[in-house]
C-alpha cells in the first residue's frame, strides 16, 4: 500500500529539490525493516529515494493530524460508500484497484 501511495503521489507531483523526508504516521518499524524499506524505495525507479525515513504520531505533529482526519473521513469510502461532502476538496483515487505486479 505504501508503494502505491508513493507512486501515485510522485506521478502527479515533482520534487521541489533533490531531498525529501518520508514521514510515516504511527508505524513502528525495526531498524532492519526501515533499512529494507529504504533499499526497496531506492531500487524502485518510480519513487525518488528519501533523504530520511521518520516515524511520528499524528497526535504530536499537526500536519499529520490533518492527514489523519482526512483519512478517517474516507474510511466509509473503502467499504463502498461515497466521498463525504466535507472532503470534496480532496483529489481522491482508489489505489487498491488495477494493480500490476512488477
Amino acid at each position: 500500500m505504501l508503494r502505491r501511495l508513493l507512486e501515485h503521489h510522485f506521478q502527479r507531483h515533482r520534487l521541489q529539490s533533490n531531498h525529501y523526508d518520508l514521514v510515516i504516521d504511527r508505524v513502528e518499524l525495526t531498524l532492519e525493516e526501515t533499512l529494507n524499506l529504504r533499499r526497496y524505495i531506492a531500487g524502485n525507479r518510480s519513487i525518488p529515494t528519501p533523504t530520511h525515513i521518520t516515524h511520528a504520531a499524528s497526535i504530536y505533529v499537526e500536519g499529520l493530524q490533518v492527514v489523519h482526519h482526512i483519512a478517517n473521513g474516507y474510511r466509509g469510502v473503502v467499504d463502498g460508500g461515497t466521498t463525504p461532502p466535507e472532503l470534496s476538496f480532496v483529489s481522491a483515487r482508489d489505489i487498491t484497484t488495477n494493480q500490476r505486479i512488477s
